[in-house]
């Protein structure tokens, strides 16, 4: 849940009367439709506003709480509502999230059951689903954040499909901002360089990091959006500079001074400094699936063959989102390189450049060779 104050405005309508929330934040309230307003005595005055989910749940103002409408419809039981999250239509997809169905301890998870984590790292890992049974109601006893299944109808639920969904309500915009200013602090105005790209199609980082799931994905441990760690960032860019300039040869790359320069050597430390990659706007979290044909050879239970089943594993990408890489160097430590392959060059301006081409013609994450990873500049 998340509180924020703002200013109620009501309007004069036709039908009566409709009030939105303008956030001090400049943001505005999602629909207050729910509410009722009977008159404008309350416009323009400070309010707080409780948020869960990305919607309203609480607004007060002068320490009063607005009241919300009266329905006319009859009250569902918590078992009817249930049944209604997951008998979707085919095309239709609930989300993972069920209180009752983590491994919490039971007083968390009563602390829980009317409050959806809003932090999308603890949903994922501290929130994990665990599933007893399948649907045909065999044993299964495994952690999903996606299920996409047909079996037979169990508790009147033909098809059991869910996956886990995202709602990063954070200011990236001011985020963004926020790292620009402390890069300037750090090397001062001249010695960084802030870029923008994003995903040609998807990137997934961390797919092999510790999980309770099969997979992984790199999530911030403060705010649980994924970001792109400045390891994998400066390892991508050294690693492509060693491919195409020094023909894979490491040793002759170490040798050279601009190269030491800039990601250092065994007995030096580099200069130019690689921050972590954050987004600009709210992720995009899409769920992919591959599909080993092989498993139970993989898993030495059988030799391969064509009659062994493909088992689908889900993984977590993220897609259409752009993030800010921002490299720097500290004044004393850009001087025109001497020589080498990047003679009259600064390390700055190596590195930059060679961020562009390695993200871009390289890709960073996982799978890049089949097409995930690979940056672009600009909108799509």
């Amino acid at each position: 849940m998340i509180k924020k104050t703002g200013i109620l405005i009501i309007t004069k309508t036709k039908k009566g009367f409709t009030g939105s929330v303008k956030f001090d934040d400049g943001k505005n309230a999602p629909s207050l439709s729910e509410y009722s307003f009977s008159d404008d005595k309350l416009n323009n005055k400070p309010c707080e506003v409780e948020l869960e989910g990305g919607k309203v749940i609480k607004i007060e103002v002068e320490g009063k709480e607005i009241p919300k409408k009266q329905s006319n419809a009859p009250a569902k039981s918590s078992s009817q509502h249930t049944y209604k999250s997951a008998n979707k239509t085919n095309n239709e997809m609930s989300d993972s999230y069920s209180i009752e169905k983590t491994r919490l301890p039971k007083d968390t998870r009563e602390a829980l059951s009317h409050h959806m984590p809003e932090n999308f790292a603890l949903k994922l890992n501290k929130a994990a689903r665990f599933d007893e049974v399948d649907n045909e109601n065999k044993p299964d006893n495994k952690f999903y954040f996606f299920k996409n299944k047909k079996g037979k109808p169990r508790q009147g639920i033909p098809d059991e499909k869910y996956e886990i969904n995202s709602n990063f309500n954070f200011n990236f915009n001011l985020f963004k901002k926020k790292q620009e200013v402390q890069a300037d602090s750090l090397f001062g105005a001249k010695n960084y360089k802030v870029i923008e790209l994003k995903p040609d199609w998807r990137l997934i980082v961390g797919l092999g990091n510790e999980s309770v799931y099969e997979t992984s994905i790199t999530l911030h441990h403060i705010y649980g959006f994924p970001y792109i760690p400045a390891s994998a960032i400066k390892g991508v860019v050294r690693s492509w500079i060693i491919t195409e300039i020094f023909n894979q040869i490491e040793a002759e790359a170490e040798k050279d001074e601009g190269f030491e320069s800039i990601f250092g050597s065994q007995d030096n430390q580099g200069n130019v400094w690689f921050l972590d990659a954050f987004p600009t706007s709210a992720p995009k979290i899409k769920v992919d699936v591959m599909n080993p044909h092989y498993g139970e050879y993989y898993q030495g239970q059988k030799p391969p063959a064509d009659y062994l089943s493909p088992i689908p594993i889900p993984f977590l990408t993220v897609e259409d989102t752009p993030f800010q890489f921002i490299i720097g160097i500290k004044e004393k430590d850009n001087s025109p390189i001497k020589t080498g392959k990047f003679s009259g060059k600064t390390p700055l301006d190596v590195a930059n450049e060679w961020l562009k081409k390695a993200l871009t013609e390289h890709g960073i994450g996982a799978k890049t060779a089949v097409g995930y990873g690979y940056m672009q500049e600009g909108t799509k």
